[in-house]
């Protein structure tokens, strides 16, 4: 906070000039060209054009409805929390998703209340399950509880990633969707990445569900029941 950042993109056909992403996207939302400025004097900018090369247009419309999706992780499972964002970015790219995880707490806010209010919003909750998620009183206590309980209410879709050999299979998880197919470990893949294709596969499949099932209903709940 008062840091003030400023995202910029390089022009395609101009090397050395940049130009603000945030105005690019007002100026496509209001349907008008950028400028930018270049030793040559000010030029115009297809905004879209530009924009297009770091996200589709769904993505970037503000009345085009997206999934939240929320992620519940140990901190010492850090690693597999970062492989699940990279995997999930062609998705939040393409405009099926948006993703959000401890990460995008900011200094100063108050944390518990700020997780609980996104699980309450989100229309996907993944956990990255392990011995050390299982292990953890405050994963157990409140963000597996909500999620549990907004699954049981089909408020939203719950989903388990198997990092490694726990007792998943004994707990209250074990009926809900897990991923890879079948509940291999990711970390028994070799090599993991396949592991985590078929996990982007799958969540790929469960977006686009949704997505094309408003409002969601039953065709979501048989999507669970007999593609998995």
């Amino acid at each position: 906070e008062g840091l003030n950042p400023k995202e910029e993109i390089e022009l395609s056909d101009r090397p050395g000039t940049f130009v603000d992403l945030h105005v690019l996207q007002l100026d496509e939302q209001k349907k008008q060209p950028s400028s930018a400025a270049t030793s040559a004097g000010t030029i115009s900018v297809n905004p879209s054009t530009e924009l297009n090369r770091v996200s589709s247009p769904a993505a970037r419309d503000p009345h085009q409805w997206k999934a939240k999706l929320f992620i519940s992780y140990s901190s010492k499972d850090a690693k597999q929390h970062d492989e699940l964002l990279q995997r999930l970015k062609p998705l939040v790219s393409e405009g099926l998703v948006t993703t959000w995880s401890d990460r995008c707490l900011v200094v100063g806010q108050e944390w518990d209340k700020v997780i609980r209010r996104e699980l309450k919003e989100a229309d996907v909750i993944i956990l990255l399950v392990s011995a050390a998620f299982e292990a953890s009183d405050y994963i157990q206590d409140v963000e597996v509880d909500c999620a549990v309980e907004r699954a049981e209410n089909k408020e939203a879709v719950l989903a388990s990633i198997i990092l490694e050999k726990c007792l998943w299979k004994h707990s209250r998880l074990a009926k809900y969707q897990v991923l890879p197919p079948k509940g291999s470990p990711v970390r028994d893949t070799k090599p993991q990445r396949n592991a985590w294709h078929a996990v982007a596969e799958e969540l790929r499949t469960v977006l686009e569900t949704i997505r094309d099932s408003k409002p969601r209903t039953k065709e979501i709940k048989r999507h669970f029941e007999f593609n998995f």
